[in-house]
């Protein structure tokens, strides 16, 4: 990057300077770590040597964090695919079942709504549109935060519910589509 005829194409050095963040995101992560796991050895050398309790609970708890990051970076290292870092927009629509089916639909929305808001991402619902007895007819949420789309890109497409009734012999699967696309219609 220091080479001045670099900067003479900006377009190329957006792509290098994309690189370069690219690969901080995993190196820093990885030294902090390694730094860790280094410090941990450190710390079970002097709790082996002197047999003290304070240092065992000191290195168990150094121990429940190191692996809390470690399953973090593994995580990462799934989730490396060229939008898998970005925002999603979720969309549900339910099929063949009528209100069951839109019931279904209300239900699958509320779920990725709540797994959303409790890993930490912000859910903005865009379109709503409900049902006339119950559930929902269609719904339209943008989820944003990092790695929306990695985590979500498998729940696309159908999911179906198929309730055994007692009073019906046979009750048909209701079944709700759910897409999965990037804002901005990337």
């Amino acid at each position: 990057m220091a080479e001045g005829s670099m900067w003479a194409d900006p377009e190329r050095a957006r792509q290098v300077v994309d690189e370069v963040k690219d690969l901080k995101r995993w190196l820093e992560p990885y030294a902090a770590l390694r730094k860790r796991l280094d410090d941990a050895q450190a710390l079970n050398d002097l709790a082996e040597a002197e047999q003290t309790d304070d240092l065992a609970q000191e290195l168990e708890a150094e121990a429940e964090q190191v692996a809390a990051r470690l399953e973090a970076l593994d995580l990462q290292s799934m989730l490396r695919g060229r939008d898998d870092g970005r925002d999603a927009l979720l969309t549900i629509h339910p099929g063949a079942g009528g209100t069951e089916s839109q019931d279904w639909a209300e239900m699958l929305m509320r779920m990725y709504t709540r797994w959303a808001e409790r890993h930490g991402f912000k859910v903005e619902v865009l379109d709503l549109l409900e049902g006339e007895e119950a559930g929902i007819k269609s719904a339209e949420i943008q989820i944003s935060g990092q790695y929306a789309y990695g985590l979500l890109k498998a729940e696309k497409g159908v999911h179906r519910l198929v309730r055994i009734s007692p009073f019906d012999a046979i009750a048909p699967p209701y079944v709700v589509r759910v897409g999965l696309c990037l804002p901005g219609g990337g």
